[in-house]
């Protein structure tokens, strides 16, 4: 055993010039094989699917593989073959041509391991080294990218590990769950990479082996597992977010199961196949909807023969499943290939917006945030231009306001949000008249306290600024002072503990306006102190990065909209055009859509710009503002628009 791994270090030497150009450094290793316009309304869910459709078979039966996209084509390295032998062979799987392709054969054969993509290149994962023997899992990270031709190695994992699971959220690895070898042992520890290190996160709840995981961007999601036998299997889903490393239960499967292939299309996480606690191979698949708090799991075409250690992959809207054994154990692998092609998925708007209970008072130019089911808004400008220190609470579900508790002083152009149970009035106007001067202040308050308390406060005063909460931080954008007016450019964040400038937003504004997914913030709109210069600019800034990028801009400059995220659309509700004059046009942007345009919603009945716009489960919120330009004529209206 001890000269096999010496022999795959030896083939590995020679790709170790290759890897110090990605800034790399060996490994370990075997295994257990015994065991446009208003859209009329539509369908809550995508029509029904047909059956899934055979492909090319893939040129050899390997199972206990994973799958990874690169360049348009699906990947596959490694697995056990017919003959239950590891291999050290790949294979490219080109959808549009129905065509295989071998790839570059890896150092050493290797099966159980990982496979993601991960900055325009494959990234090899842990795993058993080689067949037979005591089985050693592996340590070893591999990369390849077309430009290099051929596998080198790269950081190795603090704890080495087979039948693992890994997925790519934001810019990071994200490696979770496995066994070692013998000593039979489940390996709890979560490990993040960074691009140049390996780091433990927090521990995941359920360890298991024979796990599954894939990525939204913000989480990963592990899905079933086992230990090291069938009849062991969990019926676990657990979440990890690696912004502030914690992991969370949103659900459970309808059965335990281990070696499924799990993906996600459009929101929704589909559980492909698997082995039972019988044991048995289910062919069954399922999907559940990420999007929706009170989703249910839902039931999609079998496959024609169930299959375990099978690897899956989405490309646009279309599922593949390719592999794996047919039988329980690692016998009987095959070559199938199988492609469902799924319905794009419909989350469509009512007819129309529906008038809800006028607020406790007109308001404009100020947000709103949500709290124990309730939305908040704080401050603003009254009907008669005057700021307040007013704050009041919308209950949805009693469609009925409550005054809330004041604030130290009147402001208006005041951002807020929720954090950590907590909402977060930050800088805005000080009262109106006089100079306006923007503030620094930072506000905090939750029920427990009862009263507004100062928190740290801003390194740049700002008004008229975006702010929003991703993952666990706040992040501030945009804005101006008062007299002499000046943009802010500076972005700031804040951990819970002390703010820090960020990078510069690449097109500052001031009455822009902000949300988030939990992975980026969305900045969209604004202006130079007046309408005339809105901006079409939608900017995306990352924290874990520090970087912003340029997504499509809105078909009309805008500035006091109201955006918000659902159902993985980003909402822009209202707002001041450059005529100037006021907007009811509603608009939606796919964000999981590369492809997307932006589409037409019901318009508002009267539009209305510096007005609050919420989200809570399904239903769009649009609370206050002004119906006409500048800072008069501010509204109660509150109108809501529900998505099925």
């Amino acid at each position: 055993m001890q000269e096999a791994l010496k022999q795959a270090n030896q083939q590995l030497g020679s790709a170790d010039a290759a890897a110090q150009k990605y800034g790399m450094p060996p490994l370990n290793t075997c295994p257990d094989h015994d065991t446009a316009s208003s859209p009329a309304p539509g369908p809550a869910t995508p029509a029904p699917a047909q059956a899934w459709q055979p492909r090319h078979a893939s040129p050899a039966a390997v199972q206990q593989v994973n799958a990874a996209v690169l360049n348009g084509q699906i990947w596959v390295a490694g697995g056990l073959t017919a003959s239950t032998k590891a291999t050290a062979s790949t294979q490219t799987y080109d959808p549009a041509k129905n065509t295989w392709s071998p790839g570059p054969s890896l150092p050493h054969p290797v099966d159980h391991a990982m496979l993601v993509t991960y900055r325009g290149r494959l990234a090899l994962i842990g795993g058993f080294l080689g067949h037979g023997g005591d089985p050693v899992a592996s340590d070893q990270v591999l990369f390849f990218d077309d430009s290099a031709g051929h596998w080198v190695k790269g950081p190795s994992l603090h704890h080495a590990r087979a039948a693992g699971a890994a997925a790519v959220v934001g810019d990071k690895i994200v490696v979770v769950g496995g066994r070692t070898g013998t000593p039979q042992k489940l390996v709890p520890e979560t490990e993040v990479f960074d691009g140049q290190v390996w780091r433990d996160g927090a521990a995941i709840p359920v360890p298991g082996d024979h796990l599954a995981a894939a990525s939204d961007r913000d989480f990963l999601y592990a899905v079933g597992g086992r230990e090291f036998v069938p009849g062991k299997n969990t019926n676990a889903v657990q979440r990890y977010e690696p912004a502030t490393d914690r992991w969370t239960r949103p659900t459970t499967l309808p059965e335990p199961l281990s070696g499924a292939g799990v993906t996600i299309i459009g929101g929704q996480l589909f559980v492909v196949s698997g082995e039972t606690t019988k044991p048995a191979v289910s062919a069954a698949v399922r999907s559940y909807d990420l999007t929706d708090p009170g989703a249910t799991w839902k039931k999609w075409p079998s496959l024609a023969q169930g299959r375990h250690g099978l690897a899956v992959a989405a490309i646009g809207t279309t599922l593949y499943a390719i592999d794996g054994s047919v039988r329980p154990g690692h016998t009987a692998s095959t070559s199938t290939v199988d492609a469902l092609k799924v319905p794009e998925r419909r989350t469509d708007p009512a007819v129309a917006w529906k008038p809800r209970h006028v607020a406790s008072a007109a308001v404009q130019q100020m947000n709103a945030a949500v709290l124990n089911g309730r939305i908040w808004v704080a401050g603003g400008l009254t009907a008669s231009t005057k700021a307040t220190a007013s704050t009041q609470s919308y209950d949805p579900a009693q469609d009925a306001w409550v005054p809330g508790p004041s604030l130290p002083h009147p402001v208006d152009h005041a951002m807020l949000v929720t954090y950590r149970g907590r909402l977060a009035l930050i800088g805005g106007f000080l009262g109106h008249g006089g100079d306006p001067v923007a503030s620094d202040q930072v506000l905090f308050f939750d029920d427990s306290i009862g009263h507004w308390v100062k928190g740290p406060s801003l390194h740049h005063a700002r008004a008229a600024g975006a702010a929003a909460v991703v993952g666990d931080k706040i992040i501030v954008v945009g804005g101006r002072t008062g007299t002499p007016q000046k943009l802010v450019a500076e972005t700031e964040v804040f951990d819970g503990k002390v703010w820090r400038d960020g990078a510069a937003i690449p097109v500052p504004g001031d009455h822009l306006a902000a949300t988030s997914d939990r992975a980026y913030l969305y900045a969209v709109g604004g202006r130079q102190f007046v309408p005339r210069t809105n901006t079409n600019a939608v900017q995306r800034y990352e924290p874990d990065t520090d970087r912003w990028i340029r997504l499509t801009t809105l078909p009309e400059p805008l500035s006091g909209a109201g955006v918000t995220i659902l159902a993985g659309q980003l909402l822009v509700v209202s707002g001041e055009t450059t005529q100037p004059a006021v907007s009811a046009t509603v608009r939606a942007y796919d964000l999981t859509d590369p492809r997307a345009a932006w589409k037409k919603l019901p318009s508002l009945a009267q539009g209305r710009h510096g007005l609050a716009v919420a989200a809570i489960g399904t239903t769009v919120y649009a609370v206050g503002g002004s119906a006409r330009p500048g800072h008069t004529a501010s509204v109660p209206t509150v109108d809501a628009l529900s998505f099925s």
